[in-house]
């Protein structure tokens, strides 16, 4: 993560906006490290997504999380399947937030558990059937 989302935190800072709370939750300030990884919308979609991949890591420090996660990992398809899922959950956790800010609205953190469930899928039935399509080819 680059760092570069424009949260609450850092349109106060430029002159933006003056309320820095969180727009998913409103309890905590909105930054990346409470955005993505230490409030419960967030820890609950991590959670539920760990348990699907069969993965291990709980830590849930904003630094560093891919590497930790396909540390264990073996195999250049199982660790696009990982990187695409977290990537995925970085988007709808941030849409999440632009939801709740613009139309009052957030999504229950298992459905949107689902939604990146089935997109990957998608995205992992696509890919073998390239890859079966070149083997066959030769």
């Amino acid at each position: 993560m680059h760092k570069r989302l424009l949260t609450r935190e850092r349109l106060e800072k430029i002159g933006v906006c003056t309320n820095t709370s969180c727009g998913i939750c409103g309890e905590g300030t909105e930054i990346l490290p409470h955005l993505f990884f230490e409030f419960h919308f967030s820890e609950e979609c991590y959670k539920l997504l760990n348990e699907w991949l069969g993965l291990r890591t709980n830590d849930l420090i904003l630094d560093g999380i891919w590497q930790r996660i396909i540390r264990n990992v073996r195999g250049k398809l199982c660790r696009k399947l990982i990187t695409t899922v977290v990537a995925a959950l970085v988007y709808k956790i941030w849409q999440a937030r632009n939801d709740a800010i613009w139309n009052g609205k957030v999504p229950r953190s298992v459905m949107v558990c689902k939604q990146i469930q089935q997109k990957s899928r998608v995205i992992l039935s696509v890919h073998n059937i390239r890859k079966e399509g070149i083997r066959s080819r030769e």
